[in-house]
């Protein structure tokens, strides 16, 4: 099997380029033949998996955070569309995962442990493969992007900006200070409509978090129950709440046990409408997608890529 590897240096606050070597080591060990590209900014991952995927290459994995591999699957289904692949119906491509990120949620969907390099290669070796969903948003401008694990629209979008401005810790500390620096100075409950099959709400909210994991910000259990492979996304939906709401209800999302509370709404569904006219940031894996969205569109795509897990 021809394997591509992609890994952002930059990952982690700069992990990815300290695990370069290991990385190396670890999959020559294993009589792995691979070609090993390193990005170089925002966006190149995708251009790379786009070209590895066109020029043949079976498999294409992803060495980094959540960030990269959202990068290489929209990588792997844009080839898939240049190849009229994606039109007929076929999976995008083979993804494999290395996490060394700062949150690696879908890793953990998938069951493969953060920052262990010898078990992701074993997986690598191994070559079970099993067939995943995919989501894709579109916003007002339109633009568009397919994603693996979670979009959040509001407060942890809002959290996720303040993260960046964090330079010295990472992991799930990052996030979880980066949460009282968003109280201090983000804190905002628009008035919002979401609208799908399900349910139509109207009214403000903290925040709208749509998953196809059960985990997001490395260690916030948004979504608890949501699977990969069922052919649905997740909604969490938070009411409007205080400051000591938020602060009360925080160890409740990191063991996933604040569905049934009075301030959160759960819904499955296939595809969902999000309208908030004074605009919400987006995070999507992690990354940001907009710092403003008024209208946000997301569907599911069952069973379109193949991963290593």
């Amino acid at each position: 099997m021809r394997i591509k590897i992609i890994l952002n240096p930059e990952t982690g606050r700069g992990r990815g380029r300290k695990a370069l070597p290991r990385v190396r080591e670890e999959l020559r060990r294993r009589q792995v033949e691979f070609d090993l590209t390193l990005t170089e900014g925002p966006g190149h991952a995708i251009q790379l998996a786009r070209e590895a995927a066109l020029a043949g290459y079976e498999c294409v994995v992803a060495v980094g955070g959540d960030g990269t591999v959202n990068e290489v699957v929209n990588g792997l289904v844009a080839a898939a569309q240049d190849r009229g692949a994606w039109e007929n119906g076929e999976p995008a491509g083979l993804l494999g995962v290395i996490p060394i990120g700062s949150g690696n949620d879908f890793a953990f969907a998938l069951g493969i442990r953060a920052n262990d390099i010898p078990r992701a290669c074993d997986r690598i070796v191994a070559g079970r493969k099993r067939l995943v969903d995919l989501l894709h948003v579109v916003d007002e401008r339109p633009h568009g992007l397919f994603y693996c694990n979670n979009l959040g629209a509001g407060f942890d979008a809002a959290v996720n900006i303040q993260a960046r401005k964090l330079k010295r810790v990472r992991g799930f500390l990052l996030y979880f200070l980066a949460i009282f620096r968003t109280l201090a100075m983000e804190y905002h409950t628009p008035l919002t409509r979401i609208t799908c099959e399900e349910a139509e709400l109207h009214m403000p909210i903290i925040l709208a978090s749509a998953g196809n994991g059960p985990r997001t910000g490395g260690g916030f259990f948004m979504t608890p129950n949501a699977q990969i492979d069922d052919g649905l996304l997740d909604l969490c939906v938070g009411r409007a709440m205080n400051r000591l709401e938020i602060l009360c209800i925080l160890p409740s999302l990191m063991r996933g046990t604040h569905v049934n509370k009075p301030s959160v709404r759960m819904i499955r569904t296939t595809h969902v409408l999000i309208e908030a006219p004074e605009g919400l940031p987006v995070h999507v894996d992690g990354e940001v997608f907009h710092t403003r969205a008024r209208r946000l569109e997301i569907r599911v795509w069952p069973q379109r890529l193949w991963v290593l897990a």
